[in-house]
Protein backbone atom coordinates (compact mmCIF):
# COMPACT_ATOMS: atom_id res chain seq x y z
CA UNK A 1 0.00 0.00 0.00
CA UNK A 2 1.53 2.66 -1.13
CA UNK A 3 2.10 6.02 1.61
CA UNK A 4 -0.31 8.78 0.97
CA UNK A 5 -0.76 12.26 3.30
CA UNK A 6 -1.70 15.70 3.08
CA UNK A 7 -0.14 18.44 3.73
CA UNK A 8 0.43 17.28 7.45
CA UNK A 9 0.84 14.20 7.11
CA UNK A 10 -2.76 12.81 7.36
CA UNK A 11 -4.49 9.97 5.70
CA UNK A 12 -7.46 8.07 6.58
CA UNK A 13 -7.61 4.61 5.16
CA UNK A 14 -10.69 3.30 6.33
CA UNK A 15 -13.38 4.76 8.76
CA UNK A 16 -14.26 3.62 12.55
CA UNK A 17 -16.03 0.19 11.27
CA UNK A 18 -16.17 -3.45 12.45
CA UNK A 19 -12.97 -4.92 10.37
CA UNK A 20 -14.19 -8.15 8.68
CA UNK A 21 -11.63 -11.04 8.55
CA UNK A 22 -11.02 -12.14 4.76
CA UNK A 23 -12.45 -10.40 1.64
CA UNK A 24 -16.04 -9.70 2.00
CA UNK A 25 -18.11 -9.49 -1.21
CA UNK A 26 -21.13 -7.59 -1.67
CA UNK A 27 -24.03 -8.23 0.60
CA UNK A 28 -27.65 -8.98 -1.02
CA UNK A 29 -30.57 -7.70 0.35
CA UNK A 30 -31.38 -8.55 3.40
CA UNK A 31 -28.28 -10.92 3.44
CA UNK A 32 -27.06 -8.71 6.53
CA UNK A 33 -30.18 -8.15 8.44
CA UNK A 34 -30.17 -9.20 12.47
CA UNK A 35 -33.38 -11.73 11.70
CA UNK A 36 -34.35 -13.43 9.10
CA UNK A 37 -38.47 -13.58 8.16
CA UNK A 38 -40.50 -16.79 7.21
CA UNK A 39 -43.87 -15.96 5.43
CA UNK A 40 -45.87 -19.15 5.98
CA UNK A 41 -49.08 -18.02 4.45
CA UNK A 42 -49.68 -15.90 0.60
CA UNK A 43 -51.66 -13.46 2.11
CA UNK A 44 -48.71 -11.78 4.08
CA UNK A 45 -51.08 -13.04 7.45
CA UNK A 46 -48.71 -15.42 9.06
CA UNK A 47 -45.02 -14.65 9.29
CA UNK A 48 -42.55 -15.55 11.89
CA UNK A 49 -38.55 -14.98 12.77
CA UNK A 50 -36.39 -17.79 11.98
CA UNK A 51 -34.55 -19.05 15.17
CA UNK A 52 -31.70 -20.95 13.31
CA UNK A 53 -30.96 -17.79 11.00
CA UNK A 54 -30.28 -20.62 8.27
CA UNK A 55 -29.66 -17.61 5.32
CA UNK A 56 -27.23 -15.51 7.43
CA UNK A 57 -23.81 -15.33 6.46
CA UNK A 58 -21.83 -15.64 9.92
CA UNK A 59 -18.90 -12.74 9.07
CA UNK A 60 -16.20 -12.45 11.70
CA UNK A 61 -14.34 -9.48 12.82
CA UNK A 62 -10.74 -8.34 13.50
CA UNK A 63 -10.55 -7.12 17.58
CA UNK A 64 -7.59 -6.79 19.95
CA UNK A 65 -6.41 -10.21 20.34
CA UNK A 66 -5.49 -10.86 16.85
CA UNK A 67 -3.72 -7.68 16.07
CA UNK A 68 0.14 -8.59 16.92
CA UNK A 69 3.08 -6.54 15.49
CA UNK A 70 4.44 -7.83 12.81
CA UNK A 71 1.55 -9.65 11.42
CA UNK A 72 -0.21 -8.90 8.06
CA UNK A 73 -4.40 -7.96 8.26
CA UNK A 74 -6.91 -7.72 5.48
CA UNK A 75 -8.16 -4.50 5.15
CA UNK A 76 -10.89 -4.61 2.26
CA UNK A 77 -8.82 -6.20 0.15
CA UNK A 78 -5.60 -5.15 1.30
CA UNK A 79 -2.12 -6.35 2.53
CA UNK A 80 -1.87 -4.48 5.82
CA UNK A 81 1.33 -4.93 7.99
CA UNK A 82 1.66 -3.91 11.46
CA UNK A 83 5.13 -2.66 12.36
CA UNK A 84 4.83 -0.23 15.03
CA UNK A 85 2.35 1.35 17.37
CA UNK A 86 2.01 4.01 19.83
CA UNK A 87 3.10 3.90 24.11
CA UNK A 88 -0.67 4.09 24.96
CA UNK A 89 -0.76 0.78 22.84
CA UNK A 90 2.10 -0.75 24.36
CA UNK A 91 1.12 -0.15 27.80
CA UNK A 92 -2.48 -1.92 27.38
CA UNK A 93 -1.23 -5.16 25.74
CA UNK A 94 1.31 -5.58 28.63
CA UNK A 95 -1.29 -5.16 31.13
CA UNK A 96 -3.89 -6.91 30.10
CA UNK A 97 -2.13 -9.86 27.65
CA UNK A 98 1.29 -9.59 28.83
CA UNK A 99 3.29 -8.70 25.39
CA UNK A 100 6.04 -6.63 24.89
CA UNK A 101 5.67 -5.00 22.18
CA UNK A 102 8.88 -3.81 20.33
CA UNK A 103 8.44 -2.12 16.43
CA UNK A 104 9.91 -4.46 13.49
CA UNK A 105 11.55 -2.67 10.20
CA UNK A 106 9.37 -1.30 8.21
CA UNK A 107 8.22 -3.43 4.90
CA UNK A 108 8.51 -2.05 1.54
CA UNK A 109 5.79 -1.79 -0.31
CA UNK A 110 3.95 -3.53 -3.61
CA UNK A 111 5.04 -0.22 -5.10
CA UNK A 112 8.36 -0.10 -3.86
CA UNK A 113 9.12 -3.60 -4.57
CA UNK A 114 8.13 -3.25 -8.39
CA UNK A 115 10.53 -0.13 -8.27
CA UNK A 116 13.32 -2.46 -6.86
CA UNK A 117 12.88 -5.25 -9.34
CA UNK A 118 12.87 -2.34 -12.21
CA UNK A 119 15.65 -0.72 -11.07
CA UNK A 120 17.70 -4.46 -10.66
CA UNK A 121 16.49 -5.22 -14.16
CA UNK A 122 17.57 -2.07 -15.62
CA UNK A 123 21.32 -2.05 -13.46
CA UNK A 124 21.45 -5.74 -15.62
CA UNK A 125 23.73 -5.42 -18.78
CA UNK A 126 21.85 -5.81 -21.63
CA UNK A 127 23.01 -6.35 -25.01
CA UNK A 128 21.79 -3.42 -27.50
CA UNK A 129 22.81 -3.16 -30.83
CA UNK A 130 24.87 -1.10 -32.20
CA UNK A 131 23.87 2.71 -32.53
CA UNK A 132 22.50 3.36 -35.97
CA UNK A 133 23.46 6.97 -36.12
CA UNK A 134 20.02 8.69 -36.21
CA UNK A 135 18.73 10.77 -32.90
CA UNK A 136 20.71 10.30 -29.74
CA UNK A 137 21.41 7.21 -27.97
CA UNK A 138 18.61 7.15 -25.41
CA UNK A 139 16.12 7.10 -28.48
CA UNK A 140 18.08 4.08 -30.23
CA UNK A 141 17.77 2.62 -26.90
CA UNK A 142 14.26 3.09 -25.91
CA UNK A 143 13.42 1.24 -29.61
CA UNK A 144 15.12 -1.26 -28.60
CA UNK A 145 13.01 -2.04 -25.24
CA UNK A 146 9.97 -0.87 -25.55
CA UNK A 147 7.64 -2.39 -28.56
CA UNK A 148 6.05 0.89 -28.80
CA UNK A 149 8.57 4.26 -28.03
CA UNK A 150 5.67 6.83 -28.90
CA UNK A 151 4.27 5.47 -25.42
CA UNK A 152 6.81 6.03 -23.46
CA UNK A 153 9.77 7.89 -25.23
CA UNK A 154 12.90 9.40 -23.31
CA UNK A 155 12.19 12.92 -21.64
CA UNK A 156 14.61 15.14 -19.65
CA UNK A 157 14.23 15.71 -15.62
CA UNK A 158 11.53 18.41 -15.38
CA UNK A 159 12.36 18.68 -11.72
CA UNK A 160 16.17 19.05 -12.33
CA UNK A 161 15.15 21.99 -15.56
CA UNK A 162 13.02 23.84 -13.21
CA UNK A 163 15.40 23.44 -10.48
CA UNK A 164 18.71 24.73 -12.45
CA UNK A 165 17.42 26.51 -15.23
CA UNK A 166 18.32 30.27 -14.99
CA UNK A 167 16.14 32.51 -13.13
CA UNK A 168 16.98 36.56 -13.73
CA UNK A 169 20.80 37.08 -12.79
CA UNK A 170 21.46 33.97 -11.99
CA UNK A 171 22.21 32.18 -15.07
CA UNK A 172 23.08 28.82 -13.85
CA UNK A 173 25.82 27.94 -15.90
CA UNK A 174 29.41 27.04 -14.87
CA UNK A 175 32.09 28.61 -16.73
CA UNK A 176 35.64 27.39 -16.78
CA UNK A 177 39.14 28.41 -18.43
CA UNK A 178 40.74 25.75 -20.03
CA UNK A 179 44.24 24.96 -21.89
CA UNK A 180 44.60 22.65 -24.87
CA UNK A 181 47.14 19.55 -23.47
CA UNK A 182 49.53 18.14 -26.36
CA UNK A 183 49.51 13.75 -26.92
CA UNK A 184 53.49 14.04 -26.55
CA UNK A 185 53.84 16.04 -23.64
CA UNK A 186 50.78 16.58 -21.14
CA UNK A 187 52.76 19.48 -19.29
CA UNK A 188 52.71 21.00 -22.57
CA UNK A 189 49.82 24.07 -23.23
CA UNK A 190 48.89 25.45 -26.31
CA UNK A 191 48.76 29.46 -26.25
CA UNK A 192 45.13 29.77 -26.91
CA UNK A 193 42.52 29.78 -23.84
CA UNK A 194 39.22 28.30 -23.92
CA UNK A 195 35.77 28.53 -22.19
CA UNK A 196 34.25 25.89 -21.22
CA UNK A 197 30.18 26.07 -20.08
CA UNK A 198 28.36 23.66 -17.65
CA UNK A 199 24.69 24.06 -18.31
CA UNK A 200 23.10 23.07 -14.81
CA UNK A 201 19.56 22.60 -16.26
CA UNK A 202 20.48 19.61 -18.79
CA UNK A 203 24.06 18.64 -18.35
CA UNK A 204 25.35 19.64 -21.10
CA UNK A 205 28.13 21.54 -21.83
CA UNK A 206 29.65 24.21 -24.66
CA UNK A 207 33.65 25.05 -25.27
CA UNK A 208 34.57 28.49 -26.61
CA UNK A 209 38.19 29.04 -28.21
CA UNK A 210 39.41 32.89 -26.83
CA UNK A 211 42.15 33.64 -29.06
CA UNK A 212 44.80 36.09 -28.36
CA UNK A 213 44.97 39.98 -29.26
CA UNK A 214 46.97 39.77 -32.56
CA UNK A 215 47.00 36.42 -32.34
CA UNK A 216 46.12 35.71 -36.19
CA UNK A 217 43.40 33.19 -35.18
CA UNK A 218 39.66 33.79 -34.48
CA UNK A 219 37.54 32.89 -31.83
CA UNK A 220 34.44 30.27 -31.91
CA UNK A 221 32.59 27.64 -30.68
CA UNK A 222 34.29 24.63 -31.13
CA UNK A 223 32.05 21.97 -29.51
CA UNK A 224 28.38 23.17 -29.45
CA UNK A 225 25.73 22.80 -26.39
CA UNK A 226 25.43 18.93 -25.84
CA UNK A 227 25.98 16.22 -23.98
CA UNK A 228 29.90 14.98 -24.30
CA UNK A 229 31.01 11.34 -24.09
CA UNK A 230 33.53 10.76 -21.09
CA UNK A 231 36.77 9.07 -23.33
CA UNK A 232 37.36 5.59 -24.07
CA UNK A 233 33.34 5.33 -25.66
CA UNK A 234 31.77 5.09 -28.69
CA UNK A 235 28.46 4.96 -29.72
CA UNK A 236 29.37 2.70 -32.60
CA UNK A 237 30.05 -0.05 -30.23
CA UNK A 238 29.36 0.38 -26.69
CA UNK A 239 26.04 -1.72 -25.78
CA UNK A 240 25.00 0.28 -22.74
CA UNK A 241 24.35 3.31 -21.30
CA UNK A 242 26.93 6.02 -22.28
CA UNK A 243 28.78 8.26 -19.72
CA UNK A 244 28.38 11.67 -20.03
CA UNK A 245 30.41 14.77 -18.77
CA UNK A 246 28.54 16.42 -15.44
CA UNK A 247 28.97 19.42 -13.08
CA UNK A 248 31.07 16.67 -11.07
CA UNK A 249 33.47 16.26 -13.47
CA UNK A 250 34.91 19.83 -13.87
CA UNK A 251 37.50 22.00 -11.41
CA UNK A 252 40.45 23.33 -11.43
CA UNK A 253 43.15 21.27 -11.72
CA UNK A 254 41.44 18.63 -13.81
CA UNK A 255 42.27 17.09 -17.04
CA UNK A 256 39.41 16.40 -19.45
CA UNK A 257 39.17 14.89 -23.21
CA UNK A 258 36.34 16.13 -25.12
CA UNK A 259 35.41 15.20 -28.66
CA UNK A 260 39.22 14.31 -29.25
CA UNK A 261 40.31 17.56 -27.34
CA UNK A 262 42.34 17.39 -24.37
CA UNK A 263 41.88 20.08 -21.95
CA UNK A 264 43.39 21.33 -18.39
CA UNK A 265 41.02 23.42 -16.37
CA UNK A 266 43.00 26.28 -15.14
CA UNK A 267 40.56 28.40 -13.34
CA UNK A 268 37.05 29.31 -13.72
CA UNK A 269 35.23 32.99 -12.68
CA UNK A 270 33.65 34.37 -9.41
CA UNK A 271 29.91 33.11 -10.18
CA UNK A 272 30.83 29.75 -10.19
CA UNK A 273 33.41 29.80 -7.49
CA UNK A 274 30.50 31.55 -5.37
CA UNK A 275 27.81 29.08 -7.12
CA UNK A 276 29.39 26.15 -5.19
CA UNK A 277 30.46 28.17 -1.88
CA UNK A 278 26.60 28.38 -1.71
CA UNK A 279 26.06 24.51 -2.52
CA UNK A 280 28.75 22.96 -0.36
CA UNK A 281 26.84 19.24 -0.21
CA UNK A 282 26.84 19.22 -4.25
CA UNK A 283 30.39 20.34 -4.81
CA UNK A 284 32.47 18.70 -1.92
CA UNK A 285 35.77 20.74 -3.47
CA UNK A 286 34.13 23.67 -2.37
CA UNK A 287 32.71 22.39 1.37
CA UNK A 288 35.53 23.82 4.00
CA UNK A 289 34.79 21.32 6.86
CA UNK A 290 35.45 18.59 4.34
CA UNK A 291 39.07 19.92 3.24
CA UNK A 292 39.83 20.91 6.94
CA UNK A 293 38.53 17.83 7.89
CA UNK A 294 41.30 16.00 5.33
CA UNK A 295 44.09 18.22 6.59
CA UNK A 296 43.06 17.50 10.62
CA UNK A 297 43.72 13.77 9.95
CA UNK A 298 46.98 14.44 7.60
CA UNK A 299 48.24 16.96 10.10
CA UNK A 300 48.11 14.93 13.73
CA UNK A 301 51.60 13.72 13.44
CA UNK A 302 53.23 16.69 11.68
CA UNK A 303 51.13 19.56 12.84
CA UNK A 304 54.04 21.08 14.88
CA UNK A 305 56.46 21.49 11.58
CA UNK A 306 53.70 22.89 9.63
CA UNK A 307 52.86 25.67 11.73
CA UNK A 308 56.01 26.46 12.69
CA UNK A 309 57.57 27.01 8.64
CA UNK A 310 54.82 30.21 9.29
CA UNK A 311 55.86 31.63 12.38
CA UNK A 312 57.94 34.69 12.38
CA UNK A 313 58.89 36.29 16.16
CA UNK A 314 56.43 34.68 17.23
CA UNK A 315 53.67 35.90 15.41
CA UNK A 316 51.94 34.20 12.21
CA UNK A 317 51.71 36.87 9.70
CA UNK A 318 49.68 36.31 6.30
CA UNK A 319 52.00 34.55 3.40
CA UNK A 320 51.00 34.87 -0.43
CA UNK A 321 48.74 32.33 -1.92
CA UNK A 322 51.45 30.61 -4.23
CA UNK A 323 53.25 29.52 -0.60
CA UNK A 324 50.26 28.98 1.01
CA UNK A 325 49.16 26.40 -1.88
CA UNK A 326 52.84 24.61 -1.70
CA UNK A 327 52.51 24.21 1.71
CA UNK A 328 49.34 22.12 1.30
CA UNK A 329 50.40 20.38 -1.66
CA UNK A 330 53.27 19.21 0.40
CA UNK A 331 50.98 17.98 3.14
CA UNK A 332 48.19 16.23 0.78
CA UNK A 333 50.08 15.42 -2.28
CA UNK A 334 48.25 14.42 -4.76
CA UNK A 335 45.07 14.09 -2.23
CA UNK A 336 44.06 17.64 -2.69
CA UNK A 337 42.88 19.28 -5.69
CA UNK A 338 43.63 23.09 -6.91
CA UNK A 339 40.72 24.00 -6.64
CA UNK A 340 40.40 22.70 -2.75
CA UNK A 341 43.07 25.14 -2.55
CA UNK A 342 41.47 28.10 -4.13
CA UNK A 343 38.60 28.18 -1.57
CA UNK A 344 40.67 27.79 1.21
CA UNK A 345 41.98 30.78 0.13
CA UNK A 346 39.07 32.34 -0.33
CA UNK A 347 37.81 31.77 2.85
CA UNK A 348 40.81 32.73 4.73
CA UNK A 349 41.90 35.71 2.12
CA UNK A 350 44.01 38.57 4.56
CA UNK A 351 41.81 41.91 3.57
CA UNK A 352 44.60 44.41 2.60
CA UNK A 353 43.21 47.32 4.39
CA UNK A 354 43.77 49.53 1.31
CA UNK A 355 41.27 48.20 -1.05
CA UNK A 356 38.81 47.59 1.98
CA UNK A 357 35.15 49.22 1.91
CA UNK A 358 35.17 52.19 4.01
CA UNK A 359 32.30 51.93 5.49
CA UNK A 360 31.15 55.81 6.12
CA UNK A 361 31.50 56.44 2.21
CA UNK A 362 29.16 53.35 1.68
CA UNK A 363 26.84 54.44 3.82
CA UNK A 364 26.84 57.77 2.31
CA UNK A 365 26.55 56.52 -1.21
CA UNK A 366 23.97 53.93 -0.30
CA UNK A 367 21.79 56.18 1.71
CA UNK A 368 22.17 59.18 -1.43
CA UNK A 369 20.97 56.48 -3.98
CA UNK A 370 18.11 55.42 -1.62
CA UNK A 371 17.21 59.22 -1.06
CA UNK A 372 17.32 59.97 -4.81
CA UNK A 373 14.69 57.04 -5.55
CA UNK A 374 12.82 57.98 -2.99
CA UNK A 375 12.48 54.77 -1.10
CA UNK A 376 11.48 54.97 2.54
CA UNK A 377 9.62 51.80 3.30
CA UNK A 378 12.33 50.75 5.95
CA UNK A 379 9.61 49.38 8.62
CA UNK A 380 8.54 47.16 5.83
CA UNK A 381 12.17 45.93 5.54
CA UNK A 382 12.64 45.50 9.18
CA UNK A 383 8.88 43.30 9.76
CA UNK A 384 10.29 40.94 6.96
CA UNK A 385 13.34 40.26 8.77
CA UNK A 386 11.12 39.81 11.71
CA UNK A 387 9.68 36.65 9.94
CA UNK A 388 13.21 34.92 10.19
CA UNK A 389 13.70 35.75 13.90
CA UNK A 390 12.25 33.55 15.80
CA UNK A 391 14.47 34.58 18.60
CA UNK A 392 13.81 37.98 19.08
CA UNK A 393 17.54 38.23 18.76
CA UNK A 394 18.25 40.79 16.30
CA UNK A 395 20.25 38.77 14.42
CA UNK A 396 19.53 36.34 11.06
CA UNK A 397 21.73 34.27 8.86
CA UNK A 398 23.63 35.20 5.86
CA UNK A 399 20.79 33.42 3.96
CA UNK A 400 17.95 34.24 5.22
CA UNK A 401 19.78 38.25 5.42
CA UNK A 402 20.45 38.20 1.59
CA UNK A 403 16.90 36.43 0.83
CA UNK A 404 15.06 39.82 2.28
CA UNK A 405 17.82 42.13 0.99
CA UNK A 406 17.30 40.83 -2.79
CA UNK A 407 13.51 40.54 -2.59
CA UNK A 408 13.04 43.99 -1.00
CA UNK A 409 13.73 45.45 -4.23
CA UNK A 410 15.86 48.27 -2.67
CA UNK A 411 16.53 50.80 -5.90
CA UNK A 412 20.53 50.06 -5.79
CA UNK A 413 22.72 49.04 -8.34
CA UNK A 414 24.35 44.89 -8.15
CA UNK A 415 27.56 46.53 -6.94
CA UNK A 416 26.01 48.42 -4.09
CA UNK A 417 23.95 45.41 -3.09
CA UNK A 418 27.50 43.25 -3.38
CA UNK A 419 29.06 45.79 -1.61
CA UNK A 420 26.39 45.71 1.10
CA UNK A 421 26.74 41.72 1.38
CA UNK A 422 30.42 41.97 1.35
CA UNK A 423 30.30 44.31 4.29
CA UNK A 424 27.33 43.19 6.97
CA UNK A 425 27.80 38.89 5.68
CA UNK A 426 31.54 38.76 4.10
CA UNK A 427 31.72 34.35 5.24
CA UNK A 428 28.78 31.98 4.79
CA UNK A 429 28.40 31.51 8.52
CA UNK A 430 28.28 34.66 9.07
CA UNK A 431 25.71 36.00 11.77
CA UNK A 432 24.18 39.34 10.84
CA UNK A 433 22.03 42.53 13.29
CA UNK A 434 19.75 43.42 11.03
CA UNK A 435 18.82 46.29 13.38
CA UNK A 436 22.37 47.60 12.76
CA UNK A 437 21.96 47.23 8.91
CA UNK A 438 18.62 49.45 8.78
CA UNK A 439 20.26 51.65 10.67
CA UNK A 440 22.92 51.98 8.11
CA UNK A 441 19.95 52.37 5.62
CA UNK A 442 17.49 54.40 7.06
CA UNK A 443 18.88 58.40 6.11
CA UNK A 444 15.90 60.05 7.65
CA UNK A 445 16.75 58.76 11.14
CA UNK A 446 20.13 58.63 10.86
CA UNK A 447 21.65 60.45 8.04
CA UNK A 448 24.89 60.27 6.65
CA UNK A 449 26.48 63.16 4.80
CA UNK A 450 25.05 63.59 0.80
CA UNK A 451 27.49 61.59 -1.69
CA UNK A 452 28.53 63.82 -4.84
CA UNK A 453 27.74 62.32 -8.03
CA UNK A 454 30.14 59.26 -9.20
CA UNK A 455 30.44 56.19 -10.87
CA UNK A 456 29.28 53.93 -8.91
CA UNK A 457 31.20 50.69 -11.11
CA UNK A 458 34.60 52.79 -10.52
CA UNK A 459 33.79 53.16 -7.29
CA UNK A 460 33.39 49.88 -6.58
CA UNK A 461 36.30 48.73 -8.55
CA UNK A 462 38.61 50.40 -7.04
CA UNK A 463 37.09 49.03 -3.41
CA UNK A 464 36.65 45.09 -3.39
CA UNK A 465 37.04 43.27 0.00
CA UNK A 466 37.27 40.12 -1.81
CA UNK A 467 39.84 40.49 -4.74
CA UNK A 468 38.53 37.39 -7.41
CA UNK A 469 40.78 34.81 -7.26
CA UNK A 470 41.28 33.74 -10.49
CA UNK A 471 44.58 32.65 -12.32
CA UNK A 472 45.17 36.33 -12.90
CA UNK A 473 45.07 37.71 -9.49
CA UNK A 474 46.15 35.03 -7.69
CA UNK A 475 49.84 36.71 -6.99
CA UNK A 476 48.57 39.54 -5.28
CA UNK A 477 46.50 37.48 -2.45
CA UNK A 478 47.44 37.18 0.73
CA UNK A 479 46.18 34.53 3.09
CA UNK A 480 45.47 34.68 7.02
CA UNK A 481 47.53 32.09 8.38
CA UNK A 482 46.50 32.71 11.82
CA UNK A 483 42.66 32.48 10.97
CA UNK A 484 42.98 28.85 9.38
CA UNK A 485 45.05 27.82 12.07
CA UNK A 486 42.52 28.98 14.72
CA UNK A 487 39.86 27.08 11.96
CA UNK A 488 41.63 23.99 12.24
CA UNK A 489 41.41 23.57 16.34
CA UNK A 490 44.13 21.41 16.55
CA UNK A 491 46.21 23.84 18.56
CA UNK A 492 44.27 22.59 21.89
CA UNK A 493 44.98 18.97 20.97
CA UNK A 494 48.58 19.30 20.60
CA UNK A 495 48.80 21.03 23.72
CA UNK A 496 47.12 18.24 25.74
CA UNK A 497 48.87 15.50 23.86
CA UNK A 498 52.26 17.21 24.79
CA UNK A 499 51.62 18.30 27.98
Amino acid sequence: MPEYADEIGRYTLLKKIKLPKGSVSPHLPGQTDEHTVLNLAADFSSMLTDPLNCGRSQITYYTDKDLRLGESINVGGRKVVLYDCDEFTRTYYKLKYDIDYHPFPRPKTDYELSEDSLISINNKLRQLPPYNGFGTFEDSAVNCNILDPLLNPPVQSMRQFLQESGQGLDCRILRFNARRVSDQDDSKEFEFEYVISCYMADNTISVYKSSGQNSGCGSGMIIGKRKLLKPNQSMRTINTYPEYYTYEDLYVGAQVEMDRFKFKIIGCDEYTLKFMENFPHRFPKANIGLILDKLRLRLQDNYKMFVSQYMKQARLDPVPYAEFSSAIHKVLGEDIKEQEVLHLGRRFQKVDPQFEINQEELRSLVQTNLRRKLFFEFSKLEENYHKYDVDKSGMVKKKEFMYVLKGARLPLSRDLVCALEQSFAPHEESIVNYTEFIKFLNYKKYPAPECPPMNTMMYMQGNTRRSDLTRSKLSNIQVDVAEFIKALGMEEQFIRENS
